[in-house]
């Protein structure tokens, strides 16, 4: 071959070359010796995200990629090299996973080779392999986590293999379980291999698609679990039949338990709704068509019916629940269209109506039902339950007949009581006025509350004429236009004395021009008379105003006071007919009268409407509206139409009218040897107990609420016995009582209460709270006497035993005081013959203050205390020298206080706190005049005590036989409602004050 042949075969084989560099579906560049590309394709372009042009002139040498530059430099030194990983293209900046595959070629230059390289894009590659790795992380993770063994199993072998965490559960390690199928049966529970064998058997032959079986598996602990194991074949022999399969265990125990609790409670509910007095049933949409699913056995009871029989296919709704021979004609139609509004409404159905038995008997049924829903709301099912009120309803009936022949009563005795009443009340006028001459002032007094009382029971009477006429709607309104200022002012001027005397504001905001309205005069009067009535009954002070405003063609009236309030909870039932939420003691708005019911009810019958507002301390509104007057012309005109001169309602307003009692009243009588502290709200009652007492020389003292008690107690005569009306404002019996017994016991101040009810639960509340006995109103004079002189004499006798101790304690003189004392005497008689005849004559005083059994007084003077105080401390002062005793007493003092409260105060100072100490001490004896009494102080500067021994020394149930903290506590507690103040401090004394009330 010469050499044109040669260099022509040269060129070819270039171009094939440059052919293959050009096509190829894979990147391909050329570096020199010194790294630099001088040659690529333009795949690698395509590769790298830039132009042939832009890549040639690299030097590969100087990329950022130190295991790019490395493969390289391998390269170069005639090594095949390779780099696999992330590579950001200089040229296009464009980032991708490459494989690159460096090989040298031509002759070495100093050391140095030139390369070709091929490089493979694996981006794609790479991202699959992350994704497949991170699935099976996913999976694996989700094995784990989810709470469900997964088992795979080879049928050939019966090789099975299973999750840690389904083990766990179970509570076994993998060593000790054999996890063949006769090993796994052995750790099923007994009830359920069979199924296990079966389904096996059906699946391992191709019988069944998968292998589903519910079973129980028995724990490390002895339990069993319940699970649920599901699997599908994933390898199958040739003929078909399953190889290998993968499924999971399901731990399903809660939801088994549920399903067992499911079938108890449907068990349970099954036999109470058999059980009831009545017949449940569900009626259900089901297969385009309403079908009734239950009805208990309870059916046939109510209404002669088997349940099989009411159960019928084919029917509508209508037919379903409200068949034809059980509910009546004229029934039927009206309870079909309530149902369907309560489907519509999807509320609950109840309804009574009568039916027809088997029998033809009618009975009143009670039916109530509710609606079931499906997803999107719309009605699927109704469940309801019937039962027989049959007799409820004849009770209803028969009540109702009673109601009426109680109203009769009611009416005609009232009918019947008003005309000796109207007698009672002209007589006494007439002796008030002077008929039968000239009375004393008490004999006017008591007729006054004769009065007083008559006209309130005609009150009560006329009451009772208007709750019948309006019960049987027999009320006549005679209406006309009524000016409201002159009803109102009429209605003001007969409470004026009463609130006057209270110190209450009765004020009427209405205005003399303003518009009449439509009503009945007297009973407008009337509703007046009610609600300012009630108002001033219940404020103590402030003010009862009557307002009002124009709404439309309505006045809206108001009654405001700033009395004591009523109860949220009361309010509901206060304009009720004798309605009362359980017996409360205190007289506070309730509906157990007439007053406001009928009040209502006028106010309805004139078109009107009543309402209540109010909160407790803060005063009560009531607002009701009245029709506005409508006559031809102006206001003028209609004011001249109506008569003022002449109301016809002022001569019946007496009827009304509860007088209150005129002048000062009489809350004092002294005389006898006992007094009576009568508390009761009702002036009537008080003058009552008053003079029955009296007649019996007691002292009485009167009060007529428990705040106004507490006070009179608070004063120096404490009366011997206290009769205390159950039912009054703000401060009720109990609680006037629990209040009396923080101070007195129910021997020092004995109490009877009052009561119109006389339960069991009255009794137990009564003496639970300290009274000592319970009068039933009304009583008779000679009961209450016996009671009130039984509990006196008692009382009596329990405090001279009480003083005969006191003064046998007083006596106690310790022997070894005596033997000391004396001693002491002896030895001063052989050298300080003077001093021994001034112990003589202390020690003298000190046992004639200590022995005189004939003082039983309550009291006695300071001197006399201090006198005996001295003299003791005169002699100890002689025994230990090193005692010096004290005494500050202010010139202006001047009382009286309980015998032996300094002197044992002073004993205890002395020889339990300075005679311990070695160096003595002082003892000081104070009296000072104070604003509210005079304050006795003992104190030493000794050794001191610990206060919770004091307290407990003072405070003990029994005293002992000396009269030492205990009995002077209880003594003065008993006489001031006070007893000692204590303070001391280790090494720096003690100090004991008590406080003597002023007199």
């Amino acid at each position: 071959m010469n050499a044109s042949q040669q260099i022509h075969q040269l060129k070819e084989e270039l171009n094939k070359y440059r052919l293959m560099f050009q096509h190829a579906p894979l990147g391909m560049f050329h570096l020199n010796r010194q790294g630099v590309v001088t040659d690529c394709n333009d795949q690698l372009g395509v590769i790298v995200g830039a132009p042939r042009e832009k890549v040639l002139g690299i030097n590969a040498l100087t990329l950022e990629n130190d295991a790019y530059v490395s493969a390289v430099r391998q390269a170069l030194a005639g090594n095949m090299a390779s780099f696999e990983g992330e590579y950001t293209s200089v040229a296009g900046g464009k980032k991708r996973f490459l494989r690159v595959l460096f090989a040298p070629t031509g002759e070495p230059q100093k050391g140095s080779w030139e390369v070709v390289a091929i490089v493979e894009d694996i981006t794609e590659k790479q991202q699959a392999a992350r994704e497949l790795k991170a699935s099976e992380e996913r999976f694996q993770i989700a094995l784990e986590n989810s709470g469900d063994g997964v088992w795979d199993w080879d049928l050939k072998s019966d090789d099975t293999d299973v999750t840690d965490n389904w083990l766990e559960r179970l509570g076994y390690q993998r060593h000790e379980v054999d996890l063949s199928l006769n090993g796994f049966l052995t750790f099923v529970h007994a009830d359920d291999r069979e199924k296990i064998v079966e389904q096996f058997q059906c699946f391992s032959t191709g019988k069944a698609p998968q292998f589903s079986v519910l079973f129980r598996m028995r724990c490390r602990d002895g339990t069993f679990r319940w699970f649920s194991s599901i699997g599908k074949p994933v390898e199958w022999s040739e003929t078909g039949e399953p190889m290998r399969a993968i499924g999971t265990h399901r731990d399903v125990t809660a939801q088994q338990e549920a399903i067992e609790a499911l079938k108890i409670s449907e068990h349970s509910k099954s036999v109470f709704l058999s059980n009831l007095p009545g017949m449940a049933y569900r009626c259900e949409y089901l297969q385009d068509m309403w079908q009734m699913t239950y009805i208990s056995e309870g059916c046939f009871d109510l209404t002669g019916y088997p349940a099989h029989m009411l159960k019928g296919t084919n029917q509508s709704l209508k037919e379903l629940i409200l068949p034809r021979g059980i509910i009546l004609p004229e029934y039927r139609e009206k309870l079909w269209e309530k149902w369907l509004q309560m489907m519509r409404e999807k509320k609950a159905f109840r309804s009574e109506y009568p039916i027809v038995t088997a029998e033809g008997e009618t009975k009143w049924v009670w039916e109530q039902g509710r609606v079931i829903l499906d997803d999107i709301g719309r009605v699927s099912a109704l469940e309801c339950f019937v039962t027989d009120i049959t007799e409820r309803r004849e009770a209803e009936e028969k009540n109702r007949r009673l109601d009426k022949l109680k109203d009769e009563f009611l009416a005609n005795t009232s009918h019947e009581l008003r005309t000796p009443l109207n007698g009672i009340i002209s007589i006494v006028e007439s002796l008030l006025k002077g008929i039968g001459g000239p009375m004393t002032p008490d004999q006017r007094q008591n007729l006054m509350l004769v009065r007083l009382s008559a006209r309130r029971l005609a009150a009560l009477v006329n009451d009772i004429l208007d709750f019948s006429r309006i019960r049987h709607h027999d009320l006549r309104l005679h209406l006309r236009p009524v000016d409201l200022h002159s009803s109102i002012r009429l209605v003001m001027d007969l409470f004026r004395h009463q609130a006057e005397h209270r110190g209450i504001q009765l004020v009427n905001q209405i205005s003399p021009h303003s518009r009449m309205v439509l009503a009945d005069e007297n009973r407008l009067s009337q509703i007046f008379f009610n609600l300012i009535g009630n108002a001033l009954r219940y404020t103590e002070k402030g003010s009862i105003t009557v307002s009002g405003e124009q709404q439309d063609d309505m006045v809206k009236l108001t009654v405001a006071d700033t009395g004591i309030g009523i109860p949220e909870e009361r309010q509901d039932n206060l304009f009720e007919y004798y309605e009362q939420a359980g017996f409360s003691p205190e007289r506070e708005y309730t509906g157990a009268g007439l007053g406001l019911p009928i009040t209502r009810q006028l106010v309805e019958l004139h078109g009107g409407t009543i309402q209540v507002r109010s909160a407790v301390g803060q005063g009560t509104t009531f607002t009701f509206t009245l029709p506005l007057a409508r006559l031809q012309g102006s206001q003028e005109r209609l004011e001249q139409a109506v008569d003022h001169a002449a109301l016809t309602g002022q001569e019946n307003m007496t009827d009304f009218y509860v007088e209150p009692l005129i002048g000062s009243e009489t809350n004092l009588i002294q005389q006898g040897e006992f007094t009576v502290l009568v508390v009761d709200d009702e002036p009537v009652n008080r003058q009552s107990l008053m003079n029955i007492l009296a007649l019996r020389k007691m002292s009485v003292v009167a009060a007529e609420s428990g705040h106004r008690a507490l006070e009179l107690l608070k004063g120096p005569e404490i009366p011997d016995l206290c009769i205390i009306d159950i039912m009054m404002p703000l401060m009720n019996g109990y609680e006037l009582c629990q209040k009396i017994r923080e101070r007195f016991t129910s021997f020092e101040l004995p109490v009877i209460f009052l009561t119109a009810r006389y339960g069991e639960t009255e009794l137990n509340q009564g003496f639970k709270v300290g009274g000592n006995d319970f009068l039933h109103k009304p009583f008779e004079e000679s009961e209450l006497l016996a009671r009130v002189e039984t509990l006196l004499h008692l009382k009596k006798s329990v405090e001279k035993a009480m003083a005969a101790e006191i003064a046998f304690l007083q006596a106690q003189i310790k022997p070894h005081f005596l033997y000391n004392a004396l001693n002491t005497i002896a030895a001063y008689c052989e050298v300080e013959s003077e001093k021994a005849g001034r112990l003589i004559l202390s020690l003298s005083t000190y046992l004639r203050g200590s022995l005189a059994f004939d003082n039983l007084q309550q009291t006695i003077t300071l001197e006399q205390e201090l006198q005996l105080t001295k003299a003791y401390a005169e002699i100890e002062q002689a025994r230990f020298p090193q005692v010096a005793v004290t005494y500050q007493i202010e010139e202006s003092v001047c009382l009286r206080l309980p015998p032996l409260v300094i002197q044992p105060l002073v004993e205890n100072a002395i020889r339990h706190g300075i005679c311990p100490r070695r160096e003595g001490g002082e003892v000081s004896v104070k009296v000072m005049a104070q604003e509210s009494g005079y304050l006795v102080e003992v104190s030493d500067n000794g050794v001191g005590a610990d206060i919770r021994v004091l307290h407990q020394a003072m405070n003990q149930s029994l005293c002992g036989k000396s009269v030492g903290l205990c009995n002077i506590q209880t003594r003065l507690n008993r006489l001031y409602g006070q007893g000692l103040q204590v303070s001391s401090q280790p090494e720096k004394g003690t100090c004991i004050r008590f406080l003597i009330p002023r007199q």
